[in-house]
């Protein structure tokens, strides 16, 4: 699964048109926080897809982190992301365990590390 296959399933199953040149991963985080509800987004296998990280970084992150000034809505959407247990690398908005995971946005990738362990520079 690829990050514009992603953004097509989910623009399809919530009835969104896509614009004539296709989504951005931006413009689709713009238009799923301009909808009038709070919609629920289900990713189940993030761990399977071909761009994973790329998935993370560019759409998952960004719905995550955003947030509103004032209005009624605190998020664009509620995620569900499924992944398997004990996999290489996880999310870096992904709850602690006794690893700590970390994803570098600008170069996309994973790294995992024991909390405590010392790290090179």
């Amino acid at each position: 699964m690829t990050l514009s296959r992603v953004i097509d399933t989910i623009a399809g199953q919530l009835e969104m048109a896509a614009p004539a040149d296709g989504w951005t991963a931006q413009d689709f985080v713009d238009t799923i926080a301009a909808l009038p509800v709070e919609p629920l987004i289900v990713l189940d296998a993030l761990d399977e897809a071909r761009e994973s990280v790329r998935i993370t970084v560019e759409l998952l992150g960004p719905l995550a982190r955003r947030e509103y000034a004032d209005g009624p809505r605190s998020r664009p959407c509620r995620l569900l992301v499924g992944v398997r247990q004990g996999h290489q690398w996880a999310p870096a908005w992904a709850p602690p365990t006794s690893w700590h995971w970390a994803c570098c946005p600008a170069t996309g990738e994973a790294s995992r590390s024991l909390p405590g362990a010392a790290t090179a520079a």
